[in-house]
């Protein structure tokens, strides 16, 4: 799916400095009973793969939630029918939101998110993050913050 784009493992290096795409959100539209399968197929072959669980009633947020962990630090998002939406059970054809969240240098050839991924299309880039290397020692760098008491990184 993402072989055109070349996005695995791919590092670019200017200035001394190397970038990378660090996370990838990738969203598409699907009915409640294509969640049902793949919630199933989930709970059935990697249920030891679900790290956590959880239902929202936020406006905000997702309905459905799952972070699946596929390996030591390596993990993705699944989230499914937002809140916001409205909710038609009796209409087979009504879709709702489904996103997956994931870095795609971690997770390049996971057998499950590639499932998922190839099995819905019309995919949409909803967001991404970009890493930057820099090739100095965190102890030499100065942060000036520029009159504020505190720093969020």
């Amino acid at each position: 799916m993402y072989d055109n784009l070349n996005l695995y493992v791919k590092k670019i290096e200017n200035n001394n400095m190397i970038y990378s795409c660090d996370k990838l959100r990738l969203k598409t539209y699907i009915n409640f009973f294509q969640f049902s399968e793949l919630e199933f197929f989930i709970k059935s072959f990697y249920k030891d793969n679900i790290k956590k669980f959880w239902i929202s009633d936020k406006i905000s947020s997702f309905h459905y939630n799952y972070n699946i962990e596929v390996g030591e630090g390596k993990s993705f998002i699944i989230q499914f029918m937002h809140n916001n939406e409205t909710i038609a059970f009796d209409k087979e054809n009504k879709v709702y939101n489904f996103s997956v969240e994931f870095n795609p240098n971690k997770l390049k050839d996971d057998k499950l998110l590639l499932h998922i991924l190839h099995s819905f299309s019309n995919w949409l880039l909803r967001s991404f993050d970009v890493a930057i290397d820099i090739p100095i020692n965190i102890l030499d760098l100065i942060v000036d913050k520029s009159r504020k008491k505190e720093i969020s990184s």
